[in-house]
């Protein structure tokens, strides 16, 4: 995510990982997955999926070019921290989901949230789920 833009890199990974998600989606739907467990393990298992491919992505520019890569870290981080300073005061009842989701995965990492970071991400993306989960569903 980039507040209030993206980059190519971003746009070109969003994409692969909607197809991605639609087709695990599909799976969930016809029962092939998550017919078992609980909430929070299923949607770990969901980010995780998701984060793995983040990360191939990322190890993959990486290995292509360094410098776009840590100019797409620094941009992620950037934004990161932006949507998270700025998300509750703009309005945007998603922003401050993001920043409220951004707050609560610092405190549970106890350090900042970076993007080059799998476990980070993946700590992110579960307190986005779970703030948008109804609150008598909430962990």
């Amino acid at each position: 995510m980039v507040f209030g833009g993206s980059t190519h890199f971003m746009s070109e990974l969003s994409g692969a990982l909607e197809v991605l998600n639609v087709a695990r989606a599909s799976q969930i739907d016809h029962g092939l997955l998550y017919t078992n467990g609980d909430i929070d393990a299923n949607t770990l298992d969901f980010i995780h999926f998701e984060q793995c491919i983040v990360q191939l992505a990322l190890e993959g520019l990486m290995r292509q070019n360094a410098r776009l890569y840590e100019a797409q870290v620094r941009t992620a981080n950037r934004s990161i921290v932006l949507a998270e300073n700025l998300g509750s005061r703009c309005g945007w009842p998603t922003y401050a989901v993001f920043a409220r989701a951004v707050q609560y995965g610092r405190e549970r990492l106890g350090r900042a949230i970076e993007f080059a970071n799998q476990m980070g991400r993946e700590t992110l993306g579960m307190e986005i789920a779970r703030a948008c989960r109804p609150s008598s569903s909430a962990a």
